[in-house]
């Protein structure tokens, strides 16, 4: 069905697709997200690459974890996991702080992803750095209240996302494009405004190939 749509589009001249999301682990998929761990998911992905590029359309895999944005009844693997255990109200949920063993596992998993779409044919991806999400609660000061080095400045802050593009780059290839979808302001009294958004877009700036800001 996704093939079709895509292709549709691509026969009308659309230069670039960004998929939607795309679950990279268990842990981080809620409802009807693409599962990377299904075989039958990544068998079909050279399907819908090539009826892009039929079109002489670029296709990009996003890549996403869902943290504690989720019913944990609907989780295919709980507990929800963040950065830090802070109540999550739109969900109702207070989600698991993540270990370091539960951070190296998680990045882990998006490089995986990123070489499945790389294997696949696709020309790069983003990674899902807004509205809530795993990388978006590291990213946001109100989200995020570690005290070792993924938590407290802008650097530190940003630094999961960091590992993961840059371990991305090491196992792919320098025209594979690397992008990352981040919020310019989250709402949150403690958390990303326009002058945090700056910095964190400085950050980013010779490590993400392009960003799109939400």
């Amino acid at each position: 069905q996704l093939s079709k749509i895509y292709e549709n589009l691509a026969k009308n001249h659309v230069g670039l697709l960004i998929t939607g999301n795309f679950g990279v682990c268990a842990s981080g998929i809620m409802g009807n997200l693409y599962d990377l761990e299904n075989d039958k998911i990544i068998n079909e992905l050279p399907k819908l690459v090539r009826v892009c590029f039929n079109h002489n359309t670029k296709i990009i895999m996003q890549l996403t974890h869902v943290g504690r944005q989720a019913f944990e009844k609907d989780l295919k693997q709980g507990p929800a996991l963040a950065p830090s255990a802070v109540f999550e109200s739109t969900f109702g949920i207070m989600p698991k702080a993540m270990t370091k063993k539960d951070i190296e596992y998680v990045k882990k998993m998006f490089v995986r992803g990123a070489k499945i779409a790389f294997d696949s044919g696709f020309n790069g991806i983003q990674l899902h750095g807004a509205h809530g999400y795993l990388i978006s609660q590291f990213l946001s000061p109100h989200m995020n209240k570690r005290k070792d080095e993924y938590g407290g400045n802008t650097e530190n802050r940003t630094r999961f996302a960091v590992e993961i593009a840059n371990q991305i780059r090491k196992e792919t290839s320098e025209d594979f494009l690397i992008g990352i979808k981040y919020n310019c302001h989250d709402y949150y009294t403690d958390g990303i405004d326009e002058e945090e958004f700056k910095s964190i877009t400085k950050r980013f700036n010779g490590i993400f190939d392009f960003v799109e800001v939400s």
